[in-house]
């Protein structure tokens, strides 16, 4: 810890002292003009002794008093005592002249200049006792001179009544003006030197910088109303500082700023907000004519609406951050009001950014139609563009470069289709681009390289496509001829079969009376089944070729399908490949034409195999029929002998129109 005292605090007594040592120093030269009086009336009267035994003696002891403890309450009785003596003194010299009593009330006065009533109470305690002891000695006839000679005790009486009453007054006053001088705490000449200088706004003047003051004097609180206006000066410059800074970043802001006190007038505005207003002044005036940018401030913030009660209400009411648009004749503004609040929750105004959306609302306009034209395919419109530099400038010029861009490469890309369209399949897409449309320029390009090559193919194609065609119109005219000549043979086995139906029959009655013939029947019928089960055979080799045709036909059919899709396929390709390939487009169709003919042919001929078919199956049937039936007379011979010989000449009919059928 610290070992260094600590600075006593100062005392209300401290100013008080100042003016005793002041006072003591007054009356000390106020004691050498009563001692020079007294020297005077040495020399006058020849009388000595009260210079030598009082008033040197006084002088002496106030001088050292004072110099020992100045200011002191010690000092100030002695110089009291001091005084009276050296009045006394001269009282004594002039042998009790009325007029040198004077003294003793001049003294008494001058002791007021203490400030303290206890200089006063000692110094007439002190002169009463001198003057009734020596009332007294005189009166004894000793040789002493206090009053004059035959003064009687009354007047004593009354000059004592008289000092009492002077003494009661000027201790009185004595104490108010040590009150006085005790509020104070410090000189008058002090305290308006600091008065002056707080008044000058000099809070810190050098010469009290480091004083101190007693608590609760003048002094002290005009040091304390000294300090407090120096930190608030302080506060103030920091203040100002700080708003001196805020208004320059305001008035350097490009976002126009403008406040309003609660009282809705305009209080600041920013160079922003006058250079926006300014730039529509001629436009703002047609709906307010009296309408000037440079006597905002201080004018009504109501002086842009058209309804300014509404307006007022709902500010009055506003707690937190509000939008607004105000429109005047062609110019578009946007507004945000903040209301501004005070450390304890009091609005104190409104602070309101401005935004000129003029141009922008034009250019949203602008940009829709550009962007409806572009969608429409107009793509030759472009945005105008604006003097000045900043977002709208960079937009403008951005979306206009964009057109720029689109529309060369989709009329590269319109040409490039127009050539293919006309059959030119050598033209291609020339422009430098980037990105997307450096993949479509490629993409494009590509497609015409490939569409070339597809359309070689399809003329490859149809011309295999044409020599296949031919050759299977030679094998549909062959298969035709082919066909009907297994009809014709088909029907004249139907017609056989039919016969020998009729035959078998006639046999089978002759047989019943044909018993001796049985043996000769039954090696005629054996035969006949035999014939029965080479039929048999050959109607499944017709049926196997049946099949063996329908499958061929199957196979014509698929093959004039995949024509028909080839066909299809062409002249698709011809229709993308426009004017080159209209050529192909007709070859294309007419293969298809002939392919649906061959298709329907072969259809025709498969639906009259199958029914071919359906008939040899039931000839094979009825053949399988006749051989049972064959088996049946066999064993029939035997038992109907007497009609053999009708059987022999039946199955001869037989065996003819086996023949016919084989």
């Amino acid at each position: 810890m610290s070992t260094r005292p600590h600075a006593t605090p100062p005392t209300s007594d401290a100013y008080y002292t100042q003016l005793a040592c002041v006072a003591d120093r007054l009356f000390l030269y106020f004691g050498l003009i009563l001692g020079l009086a007294s020297l005077a009336l040495a020399l006058w009267s020849d009388r000595w002794l009260p210079l030598l035994v009082v008033t040197v003696p006084a002088l002496a002891l106030m001088a050292v008093q004072i110099k020992l403890a100045a200011g002191s309450l010690r000092s100030r009785v002695t110089v009291a005592l001091m005084l009276m003596a050296l009045v006394a003194a001269t009282i004594e010299q002039a042998n009790g002249m009325v007029e040198m009593h004077f003294g003793v009330f001049v003294v008494i006065a001058l002791l007021l200049y203490y400030r303290d009533w206890i200089p006063v109470v000692v110094a007439t305690v002190a002169i009463s006792a001198h003057h009734l002891a020596f009332y007294w000695m005189q009166a004894s006839g000793l040789p002493v001179h206090a009053f004059a000679a035959g003064s009687s005790l009354g007047m004593v009486l009354l000059h004592a009544v008289y000092v009492l009453v002077e003494a009661a007054f000027i201790c009185a006053m004595a104490v108010q003006l040590r009150r006085q001088v005790l509020i104070l705490g410090a000189p008058p000449a002090q305290l308006r030197a600091m008065v002056d200088a707080i008044a000058s706004g000099d809070n810190n003047p050098s010469d009290i910088g480091q004083a101190r003051f007693a608590p609760g004097t003048l002094a002290d609180g005009v040091l304390r109303m000294r300090n407090q206006l120096g930190e608030r000066h302080r506060q103030e410059e920091a203040l100002h500082h700080e708003n001196t800074q805020i208004r320059a970043s305001l008035d350097a802001s490009r976002t126009g700023m403008m406040i309003a006190d609660n009282e809705h007038i305009i209080r600041y505005v920013n160079r922003s907000v006058v250079a926006l207003l300014r730039n529509q002044q001629d436009t703002l005036r047609k709906a307010f004519p009296d309408f000037n940018v440079d006597t905002l401030i201080g004018s009504s913030i109501h002086r842009f609406h058209a309804n300014p009660a509404r307006i007022r209400g709902m500010l009055d009411q506003l707690k937190k951050v509000h939008n607004g648009q105000i429109t005047i004749g062609p110019v578009h503004f946007s507004q945000v009001v903040t209301p501004v609040f005070n450390a304890d929750g009091s609005r104190s105004g409104f602070a309101v950014e401005w935004h000129d959306r003029t141009q922008e609302l034009q250019l949203e306009n602008s940009v829709a139609n550009i962007v409806a034209a572009a969608s429409a395919g107009a793509l030759d419109q472009r945005l105008q563009s604006v003097s000045e530099a900043g977002f709208i400038q960079t937009l403008t010029t951005g979306i206009n470069q964009l057109l720029e861009v689109v529309a060369t490469t989709t009329g590269e890309l319109r040409a490039m289709l127009s050539a293919l369209a006309a059959g030119d399949l050598d033209h291609r897409v020339q422009g430098d681009y980037a990105g997307d449309f450096e993949a479509m320029k490629v993409d494009a390009n590509l497609t015409a390289e490939r569409l070339t090559g597809i359309v070689s193919q399809i003329k490859q194609c149809s011309l295999a496509i044409n020599t296949a065609a031919r050759e299977l119109a030679a094998g549909n005219d062959d298969l035709s001829q082919r066909t009907e000549q297994q009809a014709a043979n088909l029907e004249e086995t139907a017609a056989s079969m039919e016969e020998l139906t009729s035959t078998v029959r006639e046999n089978a009655a002759s047989a019943r009376h044909a018993n001796q013939l049985a043996v000769g029947a039954a090696d005629v019928a054996v035969r006949g089944g035999d014939v029965v089960g080479q039929v048999v055979s050959t109607m499944r080799a017709i049926e196997l070729s049946s099949k063996r045709i329908a499958e061929i036909i199957g196979v014509i059919d698929g093959i004039a399908f995949q024509t028909n899709i080839l066909a299809l396929n062409a002249a698709v390709e011809a229709a993308r490949a426009g004017e080159q390939g209209r050529g192909f487009a007709v070859v294309a169709s007419e293969v298809r034409s002939l392919a649906q003919r061959s298709a329907t042919a072969a259809r025709e001929i498969k639906e009259l195999i199958v029914d071919s078919m359906g008939k040899v199956d039931d000839g094979a049937a009825l053949v399988a029929q006749a051989g049972s039936t064959m088996s049946e007379i066999v064993g029939s011979v035997q038992q109907v002998s007497d009609i053999v010989a009708r059987i022999a000449a039946a199955s001869q009919e037989q065996s003819v129109g086996i023949e016919q059928v084989n």
